[in-house]
């Protein structure tokens, strides 16, 4: 099982960002992480400003990093007219400690109520799978400590609405970016579930193509020039970017 011992000696901060000194890479590609999660992961599922939320909802993230997607997302969600109960469950190979946790989100005030609920609850890194409770009986948050292959062995959800594809790139991470992981989430994705990633890689695009998602290139954010959405099945893709 995967080494939790890495997080001191391999978390950092550079020009602002929280970065990896594992993979080489920040955990998020611009100073401007929240818009850029917002427009990659949130608006690339269709979950935007306007989103009405009517039954039940799971989002499933690959690559829970430093929470910032979950944290968007609940703000976002605290903004629909309508808040029905959302299951998310995330997974983390390297998860971090609470204190380099809370030094992820200090620059964005609008987060404070929920990275201070996270941090009330936050689970230091052991491997498994670990439930958050936040004191919401509408929020169910469950991140499994290990990796993407373990993960889907006890999967907490018989299918997935929205997949956030969110692994540090093919090239420096390239265990987050395989067939495997492709067919595994085609088993648990129903006709319209929908996925958005921030990598525009041909062989993740044709990938996920295989295993029956209708794949499309769409604009990125910040120096990210494109992006990509998908929907499973034969429903379209409810991207709330524009698709090229």
């Amino acid at each position: 099982m995967t080494d939790l011992s890495l997080d001191k000696k391999n978390f950092t901060f550079e020009e602002g960002r929280p970065k990896s000194r594992l993979y080489n890479e920040s955990y998020y590609g611009s100073i401007d992480g929240l818009n850029e999660s917002r427009h990659f992961f949130l608006d690339g599922n269709g979950l935007g400003e306007n989103y009405v939320q009517t039954s039940k909802s799971v989002v499933a993230e690959t690559g829970f990093g430093t929470g910032l997607n979950l944290l968007a997302l609940l703000q976002r969600r605290s903004t629909w007219k309508v808040q029905s109960p959302l299951h998310y469950i995330s997974v983390e190979a390297h998860p971090l400690s609470k204190s380099n946790f809370e030094a992820c989100h200090h620059n964005w005030t609008e987060l404070e109520p929920w990275r201070h609920q996270l941090s009330e609850t936050w689970t230091e890194p052991s491997t498994g799978w670990h439930r958050l409770d936040m004191k919401d009986s509408t929020l169910t948050i469950d991140i499994f400590h290990g990796t993407a292959s373990e993960w889907f062995k006890n999967f907490p959800s018989k299918s997935v609405d929205h997949w956030f594809l969110d692994g540090f790139s093919p090239a420096r991470n390239p265990e987050m970016w395989t067939e495997e992981l492709f067919s595994s989430m085609a088993d648990f994705s129903m006709n319209g579930s929908t996925l958005a990633s921030f990598t525009s890689a041909g062989f993740v695009r044709r990938g996920l193509g295989q295993v029956g998602f209708s794949m499309n290139r769409t604009k990125g954010y910040g120096k990210k020039r494109e992006m990509l959405v998908g929907s499973f099945g034969d429903a379209p893709a409810e991207s709330s970017v524009t698709t090229t």
